[in-house]
């Protein structure tokens, strides 16, 4: 559970847009929010708070109005192509920042295909692996201990066993899908400390985050 004091932080954000001065190198057309050096950053995450990194992953209409190859949607909630290198290499250097800077866990959002992928040509044969070998890729690219950590958007590409299997922890933003979610989870999992509702009020039990 987290404490009052300690921060679910966003840093990059559905837009695309990075909310503090990034070292990353980004498109010309994704916004850098410069207004948080990244010097103010470190000492936030050096005051003792648990402090998580929220991450948007492949829902990013900056980057796929920038750099358009790399997009599978470029229309309407553009989606970039989770095979792409160059899209690759730009999530994970991210990652690999917030692991640097230290946060204490690295929180990836939309972290799946596109729910409707009509007319999209080049679609992996098999998504679920794409996805599976990119978090492993993004563990990797963590220091030991930093903990990796997804939101249940969609069991499309990857259920839950295989979420389980891959992160350390699974955030529920949908309070109707919680029990669906618990009781797919494989034995072992502590749905207590490794589920985590996304929350407009905490609940009697279990692990949670407030979101607005």
């Amino acid at each position: 559970t987290l404490a009052p004091e300690d921060l679910v932080l966003a840093v990059k954000r559905t837009t695309g847009g990075i909310t503090y001065a990034t070292d990353v190198e980004t498109p010309q057309g994704v916004v850098v929010e410069t207004g948080r050096p990244i010097e103010c950053l470190r000492t936030l995450l050096s005051s003792g708070r648990y402090t998580v990194g929220h991450i948007v992953c492949f829902r990013d209409s900056a980057y796929a109005r920038s750099v358009p190859e790399t997009a599978l949607v470029r229309e309407g909630q553009a989606w970039l192509d989770p095979t792409d290198p160059q899209v690759l290499q730009y999530i994970t250097a991210l990652v690999k920042e917030c692991g640097e800077l230290g946060f204490k866990e690295v929180l990836l959002d939309q972290f799946c295909y596109p729910a409707d992928t009509t007319g999209v040509a080049n679609t992996a044969a098999d998504p679920a692996q794409v996805l599976a070998d990119f978090a492993e890729n993004l563990r990797s690219a963590l220091p030991e201990g930093t903990a990796l950590s997804v939101v249940v958007r969609s069991t499309a590409d990857l259920d839950i066993a295989q979420m389980a299997e891959l992160f350390d922890r699974l955030y529920v933003p949908a309070a109707d899908t919680l029990a669906a979610v618990k009781a797919a989870l494989p034995e072992g999992y502590d749905p207590e400390t490794r589920v985590v509702a996304m929350t407009a009020e905490a609940p009697q039990s279990g692990s949670y985050v407030i979101v607005s």
